[in-house]
């Protein structure tokens, strides 16, 4: 799913792109969001997700022990609960991360081990007793510095944008500007 923002921006923004190619591949497989997609893109395209699939649909087979055209007729695409995966052979065991732990330490003949996480995060509670107590971080006294400094103020916008997009996990999509309704 790739969108073309180009009515969008037109209509909503007053924006327009003008462009340049120097041949019809010129700006890449996925182009420009400026503009449709064109059918040979969306042949490489098509191309590329079906090869992917093909991929996902060996390496589910290998995994499982299963032909790639059984993993097929319950693939494509779908989602499925944990009970039904279960039911069509696609998982062993139904549980949660300290489940999956156990089972990868039973696998590697580990009988004592441990469990560390990173990065390590506070609860909610002890980070607000830390800024209460002034032992934050050096985030927070960077932040509370941004906030309450008559010359520094003024950036105290840019600094929470950058922060939310560090918080941010996954996949996202930016655009190369910063939009501000007030």
């Amino acid at each position: 799913m790739i969108p073309d923002t180009k009515d969008m921006f037109e209509e909503k923004l007053g924006i327009t792109v003008d462009t340049v190619f120097t041949g019809p591949m010129a700006n890449g497989v996925i182009g420009n969001l400026m503009e449709p997609h064109s059918p040979q893109q969306a042949k490489i395209m098509t191309e590329q997700t079906e090869k992917m699939y093909e991929i996902f649909l060996s390496r589910v087979a290998e995994g499982r022990g299963m032909d790639v055209k059984d993993v097929h007729k319950v693939a494509q695409g779908r989602v499925w609960t944990g009970v039904k995966a279960k039911e069509l052979g696609l998982v062993d065991v139904i549980g949660d991360l300290d489940k999956a732990i156990e089972i990868a330490a039973n696998s590697a003949g580990l009988e004592k081990y441990r469990v560390k996480e990173y990065p390590f995060i506070k609860d909610q509670l002890e980070q607000m007793l830390d800024k209460i107590s002034g032992q934050g971080t050096s985030d927070d006294r960077l932040e509370a510095a941004l906030k309450n400094n008559n010359t520094l103020k003024e950036y105290y916008p840019i600094y929470q944008t950058l922060k939310n997009i560090e918080e941010l996990e996954g996949i996202q999509m930016r655009m190369p500007f910063e939009l501000t309704i007030h």
